[in-house]
């Protein structure tokens, strides 16, 4: 099938807490993050959206290289379509991950924790810091960062929903806005917590 439909949209309409963000480095929401899913098909010669003979549905999502390494990593979802018109069908499978290539090998391999892939896992941020694969993404409940590097267990931790990237910083507004927590990168280790007025004076609020 040359152009088979796309009835699976994993990003319309969930997770809940997805919303576009300005920041730095990659943006999953831009012109950008559809050329690196692009180049990264034309390096593995698949394409960006398929069906496979049992009705599984692939495509890749965003991806990002890593010139200092010659690293790929890109994220990529797999559902069965088979099910999707068969109200009486009692689950679709679905399943996100995030792969890590050099030189034609697999690296590393990680599924991104969520509450149930069923209701979406959305990449906001993705970009390296050395050989660490940074993902910021949403799913039905939560935001969380990732760290993804080769031979190492992938480490991942929970955010607030609205979130910038400064100085190889992740700020980030606690729920009653009174706040802005930071986690620092690559380590995804708790750093200091700021005042919302102060956040606003280093021009370190997410919202803006």
């Amino acid at each position: 099938m040359d152009n088979p439909p796309k009835k699976w949209l994993y990003y319309k309409g969930s997770p809940g807490s997805y919303r576009p963000h300005e920041v730095l480095g990659f943006n999953t929401d831009s012109p950008r993050a559809d050329k690196l899913a692009a180049e990264v098909c034309k390096v593995l010669d698949i394409a960006n959206y398929s069906i496979d003979d049992e009705g599984y549905q692939s495509e890749i999502i965003c991806a990002e290289y890593s010139e200092k390494h010659d690293m790929w990593a890109w994220m990529q979802s797999w559902a069965d379509g088979t099910h999707w018109d068969d109200h009486d069908s009692p689950a679709i499978d679905v399943s996100f991950g995030v792969i890590l290539i050099k030189n034609g090998i697999i690296l590393q391999q990680w599924e991104p924790y969520t509450y149930n892939p069923y209701f979406g896992c959305v990449p906001e941020f993705m970009d390296w810091l050395d050989d660490n694969l940074i993902l910021i993404y949403g799913e039905k409940h939560t935001t969380y960062a990732a760290r993804i590097k080769p031979g190492v267990k992938t480490k991942y931790v929970e955010l607030e929903s609205y979130w910038i990237v400064r100085n190889e910083t992740i700020f980030h507004k606690t729920y009653d806005g009174k706040e802005v927590r930071s986690t620092t990168l690559p380590e995804l280790e708790e750093g200091s917590v700021i005042g919302l007025a102060e956040a606003k004076k280093r021009g370190l609020n997410p919202d803006t």
